[in-house]
């Protein structure tokens, strides 16, 4: 499956830094960042169902 979206030129600016910093690919990146705010908006909001 490939996904892709546009961002403005900033952000994938930041995306290449980091991808280039930690020898990942921009995928990697965009990944682990989701994970992240999977993470968080279930922290966030779960507790509120319990």
């Amino acid at each position: 499956m490939k996904i892709t979206f546009d961002v403005d030129p900033r952000t994938a600016s930041a995306l290449l830094k980091y991808a280039a910093r930690w020898s990942m690919t921009p995928g990697e990146i965009i990944d682990g960042l989701m994970r992240f705010y999977k993470r968080e908006m279930k922290e966030r909001y779960n507790h509120e169902q319990l």
